[in-house]
C-alpha cells in the first residue's frame, strides 16, 4: 500500500558528531552544523556546506539529521539531489492511476517532512524541470521555517548553471566551507578509525603518521588504507 510505502529519512546512524573528527579545517563546519542541529528551522536556514570530494560533507550532513531525529519529533529526509531528479522524473511515466500514486508519494516523501538534507546539489545542472520543482519546495521549507541543509562541491556563487532564482536563493545561506585535511587532523582521523579494527593495537604512531603523510584532500582513501593494512597483517 502507498502508507506502507512512505520513505524513511534515509540516514546512516553510524555518522554522529560524536565519531565526526575534528581540526582547523573543519572546526567552524561543525560548529556550525551542531547550532542548525539544535535549533533546526531557527538559525543558519538554509545551511550549505561546500567543499572537495571526500571532506566529510556527507558525514556531517548525516550528524545533523541523526542528532534531530534523536532530540525531537521532527520528519527527517537525507537524499540526493540525483535520487530527487530521478523521483520526480519518474512521477510522469505509467497509467493514470500509477501517476497519482507516484505524486502522492513524492508529496509524501519531499512536502510532508520537516527537514530535507540535500547532498550534491550542482548535480541538478541541466535538469530545468527538477530544478523549478525544487525551488518550489525550497520556498515551501524557507517560508514556514523548515529546515534546509544543502551540500556543493563548489560555493553557492559559483553553481553557475543553475536557474537563476534557485542560485539567488541559494546565495542567501549560510555557506560553510570544509577544507581538506591537514597532516594533524589526517592522524586523528586514522587514530579514531583504527580503533574498530583488530589491528588497534599494533599500529605504531610512526605507520599512522607514514599513511597520512600518503594522502591528500580525500579523506575516503586515508580510511581504505587501514583496511588494507588489516589485510596484510592477517595474511602475512
Amino acid at each position: 500500500s502507498l502508507h506502507d510505502a512512505l520513505p524513511i529519512s534515509n540516514l546512516k546512524k553510524e555518522f554522529t558528531f560524536d565519531n565526526y573528527v575534528i581540526g582547523e579545517t573543519n572546526k567552524f563546519a561543525k560548529t556550525t552544523a551542531m547550532a542548525v542541529a539544535m535549533q533546526p528551522g531557527k538559525i543558519y536556514n538554509p545551511l550549505f556546506i561546500y567543499g572537495k570530494c571526500g571532506v566529510g560533507k556527507t558525514h556531517l550532513m548525516h550528524a545533523i539529521g541523526n542528532f534531530i531525529v534523536e532530540n525531537s519529533n521532527l520528519k527527517v529526509l537525507y537524499t540526493t539531489s540525483a535520487a530527487f531528479r530521478d523521483d520526480y522524473v519518474n512521477i510522469s511515466s505509467g497509467s493514470k492511476e500509477e501517476i497519482i500514486t507516484k505524486s502522492q508519494y513524492f508529496k509524501n516523501k519531499y512536502w510532508d517532512i520537516d527537514v530535507l538534507i540535500i547532498d550534491d546539489i550542482q548535480f541538478l545542472v541541466g535538469a530545468e524541470k527538477t530544478q523549478q520543482e525544487f525551488f518550489q519546495i525550497f520556498e515551501e521549507f524557507y517560508n514556514n521555517n523548515k529546515q534546509i541543509v544543502i551540500s556543493s562541491d563548489t560555493s553557492p556563487k559559483d553553481l553557475n548553471k543553475l536557474e537563476e532564482r534557485l542560485k539567488s536563493r541559494l546565495t542567501f545561506s549560510l555557506p560553510v566551507d570544509i577544507f581538506p585535511p591537514d597532516f594533524d587532523l589526517k592522524v586523528r582521523i586514522l587514530k579514531e578509525k583504527i580503533k574498530n579494527y583488530s589491528i588497534s593495537n599494533k599500529v605504531t604512531e610512526e605507520a599512522i603518521e607514514y599513511i597520512a603523510n600518503l594522502y591528500d584532500g580525500d579523506i575516503r582513501p586515508l580510511i581504505g588504507s587501514i583496511t588494507r593494512v588489516e589485510a596484510y597483517t592477517a595474511m602475512y
